[in-house]
């Protein structure tokens, strides 16, 4: 008789196992009740009580993201201007040695204006960087699934972590409710691909959440063919919430490498497809958008036109090296804008981004517009040349022009115009004659003439009361009337 089975008289009545009752609820039990409010610990963005899976492409710093915002919850502080719910924090690294997550620390809360003794009792730190039996689950040969002994001391340690309180003697114990799993790779050893294997997983981390009466977030790789996420759809099923971190579009990454995108990829509780822009700085995650004022509102427009006055300026000297003249008037055939755009060294740049970079240039006085003269018909006309290289061309112009000014003296005004031409000309002889040519003037070299009234006499085609934009040093930003824009200290903030 199998055991599962009992006689009753002559007949053989099966045994129902010995199985719990199921907590099952009837909605009746809830009339007049209110429903209770959903808790967020990082509001909106990764809900308590739950498992959130953190997902992004290599190098776009999800450890570094994940350390922080542990930082953040520990102390109860905003996260890139999003409020946090202060939990005690564990950050569990398979990756980082302890020295990197030393180093990360420090500027984290340099970045915060906290120090590390604000931490204390709140933040704990765990490498596990170069252990081999770093799994949470145990996929056994007959199918059984068990938490490891690894997962089982996590839980362990949420219960009382010890630390020592500033000021005494005497150990103390902090209860956890906030834990970092960094990452899947080291963590999950069941087959990404299986769903049963992902499902398992994913449930024994909202086990966990639960166990700890807190909440975890664990990070993820995204597989190479540019999925959000390595292996099966489970992974996106599975979990309530997922967010996903990103370095941007190409577009914003060509001027601003250190951009990165934050997106809700995911969310049950909450509107899918928000995203967070936060750009990197020394070693630590802040708001792109920073508060009105802060000098950091203009390094993505900064970045880019730099990268625009580059390239204005790189196929300036290509034409001028060809001896090809090139307009600032839009009207003309060679208007340099519409000209540089159709160049191959353009790479893409449109005629608007050389127009921008042109008033730019105009205002920073590394352009100029100078007038050039027809040898044959000595025909006049304007094109655009880089500042130091009209600036030579005047000076030795000048030079040659006071040396047959001071050797005849007969028609300065000639000389000077034929050599410097008329925008120059009344300028150069009145400084070395003051019009008179037989009183010359010998305070000044007339070679360095030149570069100042080069400098004085084209003035940029945009107003020069606003900086402009690009190939600036950043703060401190002083007020626009104290800015020397001809100082070459100041380009690099001395």
């Amino acid at each position: 008789m199998d055991s599962g089975e009992r006689r009753n008289g002559g007949n053989i009545t099966p045994i129902r196992p010995n199985v719990a009752r199921l907590p099952l609820v009837s909605p009746a039990q809830w009339e007049g009740k209110q429903a209770p409010k959903r808790l967020w610990l990082w509001d909106e963005m990764i809900p308590i009580y739950r498992a959130t899976l953190l997902t992004g492409e290599g190098g776009s710093g999800k450890s570094l993201f994940a350390q922080q915002l542990a930082t953040c919850v520990a102390l109860g502080l905003p996260f890139l201007g999003i409020p946090t719910r202060q939990q005690n924090t564990l950050y569990i690294t398979c990756e980082d040695d302890l020295g990197e997550l030393h180093r990360r620390q420090e500027a984290i809360c340099q970045s915060l204006g906290i120090s590390m003794s604000d931490l204390n009792g709140k933040l704990f730190l765990l490498s596990r960087c170069g252990e081999i039996d770093n799994s949470l689950l145990c996929f056994d040969g007959d199918g059984v699934v068990r938490p490891s002994p690894f997962y089982e001391n996590i839980v362990h340690a949420s219960k009382a972590a010890p630390f020592q309180p500033s000021g005494s003697d005497k150990p103390s114990a902090a209860p956890i409710n906030f834990t970092v799993l960094d990452n899947i790779a080291h963590l999950f050893e069941g087959n990404e691909n299986i769903r049963n294997h992902v499902a398992i997983f994913c449930n024994m981390l909202e086990r966990l959440a639960r166990e700890i009466g807190g909440t975890v977030l664990f990070l993820g790789h995204p597989s190479k063919s540019g999925a959000q996420f390595s292996g099966s759809t489970a992974w996106e099923n599975q979990v309530r919430s997922r967010l996903y971190l990103s370095r941007g579009s190409s577009e914003d990454e060509q001027y601003d490498t250190d951009l990165r995108v934050l997106t809700r990829a995911k969310s049950n509780y909450a509107q899918t497809g928000d995203e967070i822009r936060m750009r990197w700085r020394e070693w630590a995650f802040e708001l792109a958008d920073a508060p009105a004022g802060d000098w950091r509102d203009e390094l993505p427009c900064t970045a880019q036109a730099t990268a625009e006055n580059a390239k204005f300026m790189s196929l300036l000297r290509v034409r001028v090296k060809q001896g090809r003249n090139i307009s600032g008037r839009p009207t003309a055939r060679n208007y340099a804008p519409r000209e540089f755009a159709k160049m191959p060294q353009a790479k893409g740049f449109k005629v608007d981004q050389f127009e921008r970079a042109m008033e730019r240039l105009f205002a920073l006085e590394q352009i100029v517009e100078i007038e050039v003269r027809n040898s044959t018909d000595r025909h006049t006309s304007r094109c655009i040349m880089p500042a130091e290289e009209a600036a030579g061309q005047l000076r030795a112009s000048c030079g040659a022009a006071s040396d047959q000014i001071r050797g005849s003296a007969s028609n300065p005004q000639k000389t000077a115009e034929n050599e410097c031409g008329p925008a120059f000309a009344g300028q150069l002889a009145g400084q070395l004659f003051d019009g008179n040519a037989d009183t010359p003037q010998t305070r000044r070299n007339p070679r360095e003439i030149g570069a100042g009234q080069l400098r004085g006499s084209f003035g940029a085609s945009g107003g020069q009361g606003s900086p402009p934009i690009g190939g600036l040093p950043q703060p401190p930003i002083p007020e626009a009337e104290d800015i020397i824009w001809d100082d070459p200290g100041g380009e690099d903030g001395q």
